[in-house]
């Protein structure tokens, strides 16, 4: 499964958490594929508990606020997390 992170007004940290907000909410209000707004939340919930934003942040500045950057995360049932942008990949 893929999630779309847009880095507009938020670095990678706040714009995931505003994700998982907007998927928790939308799971609550029954506002979609219930299955598939679980795994949104637990692969944000994973992303969000594991990842070092500041390090990212840090050695990416493209995910930083502001920068328009396109972010997926694409979640992986048995292999974990993985992050990409402009051409990168990173394993969580």
């Amino acid at each position: 499964m893929e999630i779309e992170i847009i880095l507009d007004k938020h670095c990678i940290e706040g714009a995931t958490k505003a994700k998982y907000n907007q998927a928790v909410s939308d799971y609550f209000k029954s506002n979609g594929d219930v299955d598939l707004l679980e795994k949104t939340i637990e692969g944000l919930k994973y992303f969000l508990e594991k990842a070092d934003f500041r390090e990212l942040r840090h050695m990416y500045p493209v995910l930083d606020a502001n920068t328009n950057a396109k972010v997926i995360l694409v979640v992986k049932e048995s292999e974990g997390l993985m992050l990409c942008f402009e051409n990168k990949e990173l394993c969580f």
